[in-house]
């Protein structure tokens, strides 16, 4: 469990990314973060993690996949505010 403990740090702000894409009605964007979480980085971690650390990687895959998606969603939440800067300073 304090294996599998370490991806609670990073979920909220995963789902906060997905949450806030799917209020700014970027259905595509929160639905591609919600999915690679909940399914491409997971299947990833899992083979990734199980054959570095074997049993234990299995419980490192969650955490694996949250943190990969931290990054993901910081990319994204970053290319959306660099898009909103750009169209203010054209006016």
């Amino acid at each position: 469990m304090a294996l599998f403990s370490f991806s609670f740090l990073f979920s909220g702000i995963n789902i906060f990314a997905s949450g806030m894409f799917t209020a700014l009605s970027d259905g595509k964007t929160s639905a591609f973060i919600s999915f690679s979480r909940t399914f491409v980085f997971i299947l990833l971690g899992i083979f990734l993690m199980t054959a570095l650390f074997q049993l234990d990687g299995l419980w490192l895959a969650i955490p694996f996949a949250e943190l990969i998606t931290l990054i993901l969603s910081i990319f994204c939440i970053h290319k959306e505010t660099s898009r909103g800067k750009m169209a203010i300073s054209q006016r």
